[in-house]
């Protein structure tokens, strides 16, 4: 699965259940604790917040999405509802 997918999942256990058609309709950096650095275009550190915001049957549902780098050229990706 990718980011989209686990993002899609967390916004379709939000109100109202009954619905679980989702669609991504914005993105939005909202914190960065730790600034990027990469080596070459790999991710090698950093730490950030983002809200991405899912039409979900005509009600706003917001995901927080926590990106940490893990030090090997990909991010750790954690998802909480908003």
């Amino acid at each position: 699965m990718k980011t989209w997918d686990y993002a899609a999942v967390t916004a379709r256990l939000q109100e109202p259940r009954s619905c679980k058609k989702v669609k991504l309709i914005d993105t939005k950096v909202i914190n960065v604790e730790k600034e990027l650095v990469y080596s070459g275009s790999f991710l090698m550190e950093g730490r950030w917040t983002e809200i991405w915001t899912f039409n979900k049957c005509g009600t706003k549902v917001k995901v927080r999405v926590v990106f940490s780098a893990d030090g090997k050229g990909t991010a750790d990706v954690n998802f909480s509802a908003e």
